[in-house]
């Protein structure tokens, strides 16, 4: 296995592990640290479907390392356990669905992880935990969308239903919404949130990854219809991110959400693993990208606490840098940038030789492909 699929390995274990195994344990309530008391209700379902919704193509990878594939078991069997708990009325570490809107994000980061990792996180799920994570699914699609890219959450959320076989699971609403978000498209890879165009990431933390997966795990003729489109689009989102890497592995500090880290190439990320890079970009120039951006975001000695848990931060621990909805689950999006593990390590993007990235080459007096707007 070559050094840098271990690091990011190593790395993606060291952010996930205290999440996954608190929650198995049924103390990720008493453990997950808080900036308030009492913790955020919400806050056990963000760092566990964000956390899943970055290690699903990893969990259900057909081919793995043999050093990988016992690890993968154990985070398999973790995460039957946490779900058991987070969905179990009577469990300390129950995740309450009523009474707040947020549930709806993070129960559709975690429907979109289980969908990427095929049927290995849906194939056990049986009697009371099917019925209580059936149950909070349902409870979740009351939840009503603002006018944003959360209409989003509420198609993936109804696609994990349909898939988990619940008769009430709405093809109208997933038609309605995706329709809704298709007509915010502004050009050149760029959605609006909503009617309005904001200088931040969520292109790429929700917009064109959970586009991209509504299209791939829910057939019907609307789906089909713009499937094409939403591919090409996410690829050409993807080269813009390619290429807002700098030559040393920094990036814009821009927008909301900042402290959700290299969780900024979500959009990235999954256009690699899903072999959708677009012409020009070699996946071998994304992983030494990104590995440059993981590389440089870790080497913050404080970017994590004395127990393991992620701070609040961009860079270390900052945590003024969070809006009021940030609590120390959100920031756990950050898994995102590990999708990539879900290819074998034969896969060019582990196995061809590191090539320099844009920002690299062009600052090396390499000539680089112009970067020619589009219209699709």
């Amino acid at each position: 296995m070559n050094d840098e699929r271990t690091y990011w390995l190593e790395t993606m274990q060291r952010i996930a592990d205290p999440v996954l195994r608190s929650l198995a344990n049924d103390t990720l309530h008493a453990d997950l640290p808080s900036e308030t008391t009492p913790l955020k209700p919400s806050a056990l379902l963000e760092a566990f479907g964000r956390v899943v919704c970055g290690l699903g193509p990893w969990l259900g990878a057909p081919v793995l390392p043999a050093a990988e594939d016992s690890i993968r078991e154990e985070y398999i069997r973790l995460y039957y356990e946490g779900l058991r708990h987070g969905m179990d009325p009577l469990s300390p570490d129950y995740m309450p669905i009523l009474g707040d809107t947020q549930p709806l994000v993070d129960m559709a980061f975690l429907a979109d992880g289980i969908l990427r990792a095929g049927d290995v996180l849906t194939d056990d799920l049986e009697g009371d935990d099917l019925d209580n994570f059936l149950y909070a699914l349902e409870l979740t699609a009351r939840i009503k969308p603002y006018e944003s890219n959360w209409v989003l959450f509420s198609v993936l959320v109804e696609i994990l239903r349909a898939k988990l076989g619940d008769p009430n699971a709405s093809q109208e609403k997933i038609d309605r919404y995706l329709k809704e978000m298709m007509a915010w498209y502004k050009g050149d890879g760029i959605y609006g949130d909503g009617r309005d165009v904001h200088v931040d990431y969520y292109n790429s933390y929700v917009i064109h990854p959970l586009l991209v997966d509504a299209v791939t795990y829910y057939q019907d003729d609307y789906t089909r219809s713009i499937r094409d489109v939403v591919y090409q689009r996410a690829a050409r989102y993807a080269a813009t991110l390619e290429r807002i890497i700098s030559p040393e592995g920094t990036f814009p500090v821009l927008g909301r959400s900042i402290t959700y880290r290299f969780g900024a190439f979500h959009a990235l990320a999954l256009a690699a693993w899903r072999h959708d890079l677009p012409e020009g970009v070699a996946p071998s120039q994304v992983r030494a990208a990104l590995t440059a951006v993981i590389q440089k975001t870790t080497t913050a000695t404080d970017m994590f606490d004395a127990n393991g848990w992620l701070n609040i931060g961009f860079y270390g621990n900052q945590p003024a840098m969070g809006e009021g909805y940030i609590n120390h689950g959100s920031v756990y999006l950050c898994t995102t940038v590990f999708l990539p593990l879900g290819l074998p390590v034969s896969d060019p993007f582990w196995a061809d030789p590191a090539k320099d990235w844009t920002a690299k080459a062009v600052y090396g007096n390499t000539p680089v492909p112009r970067n020619e707007p589009v219209n699709y």
